[in-house]
């Protein structure tokens, strides 16, 4: 059985550019490449109250980009320079992205009891901003990036991003959770808390002794691209294959055509210089007689010769005519040349 757990990546973003992007796909404010299903997202203000959007660009999510395009960026920033004296110094964060995965499982779980997952996500968000002293700005569940395959196997998982503030909001210092192995062993085990019962249970995945270097948002984000795209080739792939046993076929069939066209060619050819053959010993008999016999025997076999269907056939008529034709024209009685037609 394939190993059950939770993880969670987080991004810091520096500057309002990054914000307004990350916002733009979470909320889904445009169409996303990633979107594979009609399921929608389930979005959360920072209130906890959660609202379900079917519909890409839909008026929430357009607001809620405006929001922050408006005005709310620099009211958050400037809130951690006020807390924070040396923010320049430092070259302060003011903003992380997160996002809450789960490992296969997580889709068929979250669908038997999807009240029991919002409930249980509500209150990571607070002890999330209870234990590092920020403040959770909004967080969307995505529902829509889970493709079903031609095998019925499912790929994708349901997960969730999440906009946080990067200080403490009483003395404004960084929380340091990007590449912070204590912080991120800290929030680690936080979603562990929250989730390790729900569903076929989703526990924290097993800590190292070493430093590791987690994959940041980004590089998750590039790595379920890259899963993406694998599958896309493999698809192509087998595409590919099918098509060449079907040109094998094909190309097998046609040689054992060819071969056959090639005995039948032959067998032609035999009855043409017998043909030929006869032909010519029937006008050095009888050049008048035969004349005008050979030039409607030609004709015939002109007519046949193009035929597609019963060229063997018609030829071996025309041989058993000629030699009939040769035989009554050799008679004792006929070796003299006569103007005649036979």
């Amino acid at each position: 059985m394939n190993e059950i757990f939770s993880m969670v990546r987080v991004q810091p973003l520096n500057n309002k550019t990054k914000v307004l992007k990350v916002l733009k796909h979470n909320m889904r404010k445009t169409k996303e490449q990633s979107i594979k299903n009609n399921n929608g997202i389930i979005a959360f203000n920072n209130d906890g109250n959660e609202v379900n959007l079917k519909m890409v660009g839909s008026d929430y999510s357009k607001n809620q980009y405006k929001n922050y395009e408006n005005g709310f960026y620099e009211k958050v920033v400037e809130h951690h320079k006020s807390k924070n004296k040396d923010y320049r110094k430092t070259r302060s964060v003011t903003f992380n992205e997160g996002i809450l995965g789960f490992s296969e499982g997580i889709n068929e779980d979250y669908f038997n009891n999807p009240n029991e997952f919002h409930e249980r996500l509500k209150k990571f968000m607070n002890n999330l901003s209870k234990e590092f002293g920020c403040k959770v700005f909004n967080y969307q569940i995505h529902l829509d990036e889970i493709e079903t395959l031609e095998d019925g196997k499912e790929q994708g998982n349901i997960h969730v991003h999440f906009l946080f503030g990067n200080y403490n909001t009483k003395n404004g210092k960084s929380i340091k959770i990007h590449r912070n192995k204590e912080n991120g062993g800290k929030l680690q085990d936080l979603v562990a808390k929250h989730f390790k019962s729900f569903g076929r249970g989703f526990k924290r995945g097993i800590k190292k002794d070493k430093p590791r270097r987690y994959l940041t948002v980004q590089e998750y984000k590039e790595y379920q691209e890259s899963l993406k795209l694998n599958n896309q080739l493999k698809k192509e792939n087998e595409k590919l294959t099918k098509n060449n046993k079907e040109l094998e076929e094909q190309i097998k069939s046609m040689n054992i055509k060819l071969e056959e066209f090639t005995a039948i060619k032959k067998d032609y050819e035999d009855i043409l210089i017998n043909i030929h053959s006869q032909l010519k010993e029937l006008i050095e008999i009888n050049p008048e007689t035969s004349k005008d016999l050979v030039e409607k025997l030609w004709k015939w076999f002109d007519r046949s010769y193009r035929s597609n269907e019963k060229e063997k056939k018609t030829l071996e008529q025309i041989q058993k005519k000629i030699i009939t034709t040769y035989k009554r024209i050799n008679k004792p009685n006929n070796n003299k040349p006569n103007n005649n037609r036979p």
